[in-house]
């Protein structure tokens, strides 16, 4: 053999292999484009006349048949639906791309993230699928009382739950993330309770998914009949048993229901107020009456309803407050809810 070897293909083309460089020549009108080889240090180049690796091609590859890569794969990005790809974690497997298609709920006496229409939820750049058998979280090292941002990130490769007080940002993407962690995405926000239990029960509105949000219905009454002497300017919440707790989100609105009845005590011209307050902030006075001139006790109905769109996100809760001219006014209670005033609130869906 000269110093060049030449190889014929089926179109005729003639590979030329020499020392110090490698090119292609065609016989016939084909577009072939040219090979460097460089042996110092030993590079080969495709349509590349300074190849920087080992093998450095300029322009589109096609391969068919198998590629075996013993080492990273690092690209701009990667196009296709990925559902030949095999031996990935099984969270990312499966077709398709979105965000928020999942809702945080309460089961038994952990929270789950599970998939709603849909099962996409982009986590650390990346859109993944949300298993059907949803991702649990537990109370463990948690404390009482204490309300916390869910977050969602990988853990090796499996979508798992983080409880944590730090709050959120949203960033440029438009997804909300755990502050100073990008890669923990918000999922939803949850309460311990006294026995550091998660809680989702009428009284107790402890659980709000960020996606996928319902309206959720908070009801409590007036466990027994209660009295106040306070002021007009300066009513006061009339009893504890009442209070209907919940976590709300700062875009949405509340509304307030309020029935039952209250008496005075029968002195000419008593004014009496019933309103709402929430956690301990200025009462919104909601009804107010007046006994007649020389007239008896009173009892009157109470049927009123308020929207509020202005609380601070997290805990929050609403309770009965009420105030008196003079005297002493008395609202019903029982340990029969329909005997008794009842408050009650619902959290979103407005």
């Amino acid at each position: 053999m000269t110093p060049a070897a030449r190889l014929r293909t089926g179109l005729g083309a003639a590979l030329l292999v020499a020392s110090s460089w490698l090119a292609v020549a065609s016989s016939d009108a084909q577009s072939v484009p040219p090979l460097t080889q460089k042996t110092s240090p030993n590079r080969v180049g495709v349509n590349n006349a300074n190849p920087a690796s080992t093998l450095d091609i300029n322009g589109t590859t096609n391969a068919v048949g198998n590629v075996t890569v013993n080492g990273t794969v690092n690209a701009t990005r990667f196009s296709g639906d990925g559902s030949s790809l095999t031996n990935l974690p099984a969270p990312v497997l499966g077709t398709g791309s979105g965000h928020g298609q999942v809702r945080l709920v309460k089961n038994g006496a952990s929270l789950q993230l599970c998939p709603h229409q849909g099962n996409r939820v982009v986590v650390d750049g990346t859109s993944i699928a949300v298993p059907g058998s949803c991702v649990s979280l537990g109370t463990d090292g948690l404390a009482a009382d204490t309300t916390y941002y869910i977050y969602l990130a990988m853990n090796g490769g499996t979508p798992a739950l983080q409880a944590s007080t730090t709050a959120y940002a949203i960033g440029a993407s438009g997804v909300a993330t755990k502050t100073g962690d990008a890669s923990k995405t918000l999922v939803g926000m949850a309460r311990t309770n006294a026995a550091t239990q998660w809680v989702d029960s009428p009284t107790q509105r402890f659980v709000a998914s960020y996606f996928s949000r319902r309206a959720r219905a908070v009801t409590n009454w007036l466990k027994h009949s209660s009295a106040t002497t306070a002021p007009l300017t300066a009513p006061v919440e009339i009893d504890t048993s009442i209070r209907c707790e919940f976590l709300v989100w700062a875009d949405e609105n509340v509304l307030v229901g309020l029935t039952g009845a209250v008496q005075n005590g029968g002195s000419t011209l008593t004014m009496t107020v019933t309103g709402v307050s929430f956690s301990g902030s200025a009462s919104e006075v909601l009804h107010r009456y007046e006994n007649a001139v020389g007239g008896p006790a009173i009892r009157v109905p109470l049927g009123l309803t308020y929207a509020k769109s202005d609380l601070t996100e997290g805990y929050q809760y609403a309770t009965l407050v009420g105030g008196v001219s003079g005297g002493g006014a008395t609202w019903d209670g029982n340990i029969t809810q329909s005997s008794a005033v009842n408050l009650s609130v619902l959290v979103g869906g407005l």
